[in-house]
């Protein structure tokens, strides 16, 4: 009997490296134990030490035995990561059973789903799964008092060991964070930079309730929809056990009682006009028709100058994407530039030196204004999304299109902006330039070369983005654009020296108020 020491209890990369040496030995499944916990084991073939351990000695009767180790496919060693976080004492004993049986004799074993070992080892990877994201959603930081940096504890008794699994979701999520999770088997500690683990606490080493809880019970209390209560789901989604750890938890009993009166309630009630905050939160439809007072409501935040703007949006992190991104990517150009061009967002290139327009589409852009006698730094160049939205691909970033809701959130910051700026034209490069300007969807094949009245002096002319042209292959068509782009920008220099007046936003906004 072999007895294989783990360092911890969810020790992957541990088994692996065991898992690997015994299977070129040749060491049966039912020679093995395999320890995570302090316990020594004497008498046996290995004593401290497992096979392949660095430092440990070779082992004469396997020295002849010594064979290659087949091929596992990437599904099973993502299914082995959530398998070694389960509490089942036998998890690494049955992943090893199963590349065993694989290696000898049983090439097909991981696709037969009707094998007891296989199927058991999806049913322990599906409830680590489970854990997961329940931890993902029911974690809740407090502040700690009187700590400096701001910091932010939190306390939460998983049913497995999911804490290294689940801590690179609040890395990415709470980036600009410093905060520790405290469970009883380990806790993790993230300080803007680096992810640390520690060993395990017990609730009283969390901060106390703050504060922010009452607020934030204040606003449970108000979302709570007495007409869509389902108890069988709520449950499902939010076991019980967990409502110990949830500020909201208290108030649940009572809000379910008084579901039917509050529902009978709101039916009998006569319907409201929404509320004024409600009408500034989206942008409005640009159009011939529009009224200079819709454009101006719809800023929620406004500043003396584009320094006091561009000082908030580098701290801005409404937006998941926002805490992955290098830096915030604002406009640059004069501040007052009759020219404005908003593109989509920040690329790869400009989301590392902190200026638009600065990659390969942004070369082309500066490239082609100039060739209209229009200076780059004569003209407003900004995009409608601050941050670089990207997918990681190995040591590239991969862009990643904006969605509505980015689209939305950063609608203030460009408002801001135009209004600040007072272009006469602004040309909007691509479909999500167009939709952030006018509120609404925007067809570049069957739209571009349009003018749609902004505000009072103020036009928008819907265009391409450049790099719709970088990546077109065919020579013929990539020319055709380039010329369609070219001739649109050409037109919109010309008109913003045409147009003196008063300017876009800030005309609409002294009309509004």
């Amino acid at each position: 009997m072999h007895t294989v020491r783990l360092e911890r209890a969810d020790d992957v990369e541990g088994w692996r490296a065991a898992a690997r040496a015994h299977l070129g030995a040749g060491t049966a499944p039912e020679a093995l134990v395999w320890a995570t916990d302090s316990v020594a084991t004497t008498g046996d073939l290995f004593g401290e030490r497992a096979l392949g351990e660095k430092g440990a000695e070779p082992v004469a009767p396997f020295r002849s035995r010594s064979r290659p180790v087949p091929a596992v496919p990437s599904a099973f060693l993502d299914l082995a990561e959530r398998v070694a976080c389960h509490r089942d004492p036998d998890r690494f004993a049955l992943l090893y059973r199963v590349l065993w049986r694989r290696a000898n004799g049983e090439p097909a074993l991981l696709a037969d789903a009707g094998d007891p070992d296989v199927h058991r080892l999806h049913r322990l990877g599906k409830a680590v799964s489970r854990e997961r994201h329940k931890m993902h959603a029911f974690v809740r930081f407090r502040q700690t008092p009187e700590v400096e940096p701001e910091h932010f504890g939190a306390w939460f008794e998983p049913e497995h060991h999911t804490l290294r699994l689940a801590s690179g979701f609040f890395v990415r999520r709470f980036a600009n964070m410093h905060w520790s999770i405290v469970t009883p088997a380990e806790s993790a500690h993230w300080n803007g930079r680096e992810l640390a683990f520690g060993p395990g606490g017990c609730r009283g080493d969390g901060p106390e309730a703050e504060a922010m809880e009452t607020l934030w019970r204040t606003y449970f209390a108000n979302i709570f929809n007495p007409a869509r209560l389902r108890l069988d789901a709520m449950r499902s989604e939010m076991p019980v056990k967990y409502w110990k750890n949830l500020p909201e938890a208290p108030l649940i009993a009572g809000l379910v009682r008084e579901a039917g009166g509050r529902a009978e309630s709101m039916v009998k009630a006569a319907p409201s006009a929404p509320p004024r905050f409600a009408a500034r939160a989206v942008a409005p439809i640009a159009g011939s028709g529009g009224d200079a007072r819709d454009v101006a409501v719809a800023s929620i935040e406004t500043f003396a100058d584009l320094a006091a703007l561009h000082e908030r949006t580098r701290r801005c992190t409404w937006c998941e994407h926002a805490c992955r991104a290098t830096q915030a990517v604002n406009g640059e150009g004069p501040a007052d530039a009759r020219l404005m061009l908003v593109g989509e967002q920040a690329g790869d290139r400009e989301d590392l030196r902190g200026r638009p327009f600065v990659g390969p589409a942004g070369v082309l852009l500066r490239t082609l204004l100039e060739r209209h006698a229009a200076a780059p730094e004569s003209v407003y160049l900004t995009n409608a999304v601050r941050h670089f939205r990207h997918e990681p691909r190995g040591k590239r970033r991969l862009h990643r299109s904006p969605t509505i809701e980015h689209v939305d959130r950063c609608r203030n910051w460009l408002f801001e902006e135009i209004r600040l700026v007072r272009p006469s034209v602004i040309v909007a490069l691509g479909a999500t330039a167009g939709r952030a300007l006018l509120g609404r969807a925007v067809r570049v094949e069957s739209e571009r070369g349009a003018r749609v009245v902004f505000a009072p002096g103020c036009t928008v002319h819907l265009s391409a983005h450049p790099a719709a042209i970088l990546r077109e292959r065919d020579p013929r068509a990539r020319e055709a654009l380039e010329r369609a782009l070219s001739r649109e920008l050409a037109d919109a220099v010309a008109a913003s020296r045409l147009e003196r007046g008063i300017g876009g936003m800030a005309g609409a906004a002294v009309a509004g108020r």
